[in-house]
């Protein structure tokens, strides 16, 4: 098992996903107390769950929603554009 601050920074404990800082390979992560078991490689600079997130559920990053989860997100798994609708508003 490897480090999973090694590779990804959780920015707020209230986070329910950490940011790759380099690429993720498929494998086991400890973290803390608890491990990970990351199923499909993620790219540095996505985000990968460190929660079931189920439809419908806010996506937690810096303490606060930026998304919510239009599938069930396993932890592990990498979260994108590809299965949550972001809650981001941007200036216009």
């Amino acid at each position: 098992m490897k480090p999973l601050a090694e590779f990804a920074a959780i920015l707020n404990p209230e986070d329910n996903v950490a940011t790759a800082l380099k690429e993720i390979e498929c494998g086991e992560y400890i973290q803390a107390e608890w491990k990970l078991a990351v199923r499909e490689k993620i790219p540095a600079g996505f985000k990968v769950s460190l929660a079931d997130l189920k439809k419908g559920d806010s996506v937690i990053k810096y303490g606060y929603p930026i998304g919510i989860a239009t599938v069930l997100i396993a932890p592990g798994d990498i979260v994108h554009t590809h299965n949550i609708t972001s809650t981001v508003k941007t200036r216009s």
